[in-house]
């Protein structure tokens, strides 16, 4: 975050052609995966879930608010994982693929075994 800090503002949001295409829509697509699975897949909120447009963050420090409110809401959750949870398993079934169960920990099977 600090070494994205130390550019610019033209050169965070310059195309760089890339799968997320800038820097700051790199960035906001790591905070977002986090967000997404742990605070809302995780949580059994994925109704929940509302992508954020990279237009609305238009300096560092929407960015820097943007990490620190997802990094929070994960510490939380993490503050409380207890072996049971680490097995409980969640529906990250995408729709138009096969039904995906995924353990909390980590570890993706196939419904259907």
């Amino acid at each position: 975050m600090e070494k994205l800090a130390s550019l610019p503002w033209d050169k965070i949001i310059e195309s760089r052609r890339a799968s997320f295409d800038s820097l700051r829509n790199i960035l906001l697509h790591t905070v977002d995966a986090e967000d997404m699975m742990v605070n809302y897949v995780i949580a059994d909120r994925r109704k929940d879930w509302m992508s954020r447009n990279p237009e609305e963050f238009h300096d560092m420090d929407s960015l820097r608010k943007r990490a620190r409110d997802t990094k929070s809401r994960t510490k939380a959750y993490l503050s409380k994982l207890t072996p049971t949870e680490l097995d409980r398993q969640v529906d990250f079934s995408k729709p138009g693929m096969p039904p995906m169960l995924v353990r909390v920990r980590g570890h993706c099977y196939s419904s259907s075994t």
